[in-house]
């Protein structure tokens, strides 16, 4: 387990995609932002243990098709 240490406004990056932003403190709970891309799902764990038979139904699967076609296009593009 990495543990870091991050103050108010403060942010680390996972994997060079996902930005994790320390928003507030509010008592002993921390308030988290997170940016991905959409292909990333992220949840509680409270949410996942209490209901994870509906995670998957929120992504419009037309949609993820968009996406990762869109994707590919992107990576193939010559740098100009």
């Amino acid at each position: 387990m990495l543990i870091i240490s991050r103050k108010l406004d403060q942010t680390f990056t996972i994997d060079g995609n996902i930005d994790v932003k320390v928003l507030g403190l509010v008592g002993n709970a921390i308030k988290l932002g997170f940016s991905a891309p959409m292909s990333v799902a992220i949840h509680r764990d409270n949410a996942v243990k209490k209901d994870s038979r509906h995670l998957n139904a929120q992504i419009d699967p037309a949609a993820w098709d968009k996406y990762q076609a869109q994707k590919s296009i992107d990576k193939n593009k010559p740098i100009s």
